[in-house]
């Protein structure tokens, strides 16, 4: 598939996380309940960390540039407001839950809709081998299960005719809440998983048959968060290479590492030499600190 394709699912993705998030936020004022806040502030949550892994993403493309450290800022503001939502939860204990058929229904036509679209960007996903559009899927998956979950706690609540059922639903979603703001946070952190054998034998081999203005490589570490593995790689080059040439070798390397071990987030950092210059595999190899 295209370039095409993979933005036309990245659009589909944010344009649904909005509705879902718009409908949700409707569907907590008509009925009051605590479990649907949640839900709501859950679907905005899941929406915010699509954005900043997109951000995080281009920062991290760029020839010679740095991870975004944005994470932390919104992985604090998400956790924050779980948070908040847990204590609304508690406090709706003493509240009354109004046109609970309604929010029932309107819950489930989100996750409905969350399951079609989540099909659709896994597909995308997977012929493409984004990984960027495989943590939307995933994060529209997990928007589904938690929609269910809030309409579980209505029908509880209905049933039971009390509102126990609609706070504990509340406090369980806002628990992933603050789940989210966790990753985004870790998302933003120094990589300290340890890289396998396999994963920086097949670095090594790829970038000693790249490009030739390759000379060696340094730092190499990894890291986990939304499912995704992130694979970041500090590459030598020889002096002089403009940053045109730069934003060609860091292509190649990319597309050369990814065949070789798939379904990871590469990311480059391209460096000017420091000592004497060594082609790759005689490197450092640093196993992921």
């Amino acid at each position: 598939m295209s370039d095409d394709a993979r933005r036309r699912a990245a659009r589909l993705a944010a344009v649904t996380s909005a509705v879902l998030i718009a409908v949700k936020v409707a569907l907590a004022l008509v009925t009051g309940s605590a479990a649907v806040l949640a839900e709501a502030t859950h679907a905005a949550a899941e929406l915010l960390r699509t954005i900043v892994a997109a951000f995080a993403a281009r920062d991290e493309q760029r020839p010679g540039g740095v991870p975004s450290a944005a994470g932390r800022l919104e992985g604090g503001i998400v956790m924050a407001a779980g948070v908040v939502a847990a204590f609304a939860s508690l406090r709706s204990l003493d509240a009354s839950v109004d046109l609970a058929l309604a929010g029932i229904a309107g819950l489930l036509g989100c996750a409905l809709l969350a399951r079609l679209v989540a099909a659709r960007v896994s597909a995308v996903a997977k012929d493409t081998g984004s990984a960027a559009l495989a943590a939307d899927a995933r994060s529209l998956r997990s928007s589904q299960a938690t929609a269910v979950l809030a309409a579980a706690a209505l029908a509880l609540v209905l049933l039971l005719d009390t509102e126990f059922p609609d706070a504990v639903g509340g406090l369980l979603i806002s628990a992933v809440v603050v789940r989210v703001g966790i990753e985004l946070v870790q998302a933003a952190l120094p990589g300290r998983e340890r890289v396998g054998a396999r994963e920086l034998a097949e670095i090594s081999a790829a970038l000693a048959g790249g490009p030739p203005e390759v000379v060696g490589y340094g730092r190499v570490a990894a890291r986990t968060a939304a499912g995704v593995r992130r694979i970041d790689v500090d590459v030598m080059l020889q002096a002089g290479v403009d940053g045109r040439r730069m934003a060609v070798i860091a292509e190649e390397l990319r597309a050369e590492i990814g065949r070789r071990i798939p379904g990871r987030r590469l990311v480059l950092h391209l460096r000017k030499p420091v000592g004497a210059s060594r082609k790759a595999g005689g490197g450092n190899r640093a196993a992921g600190q």
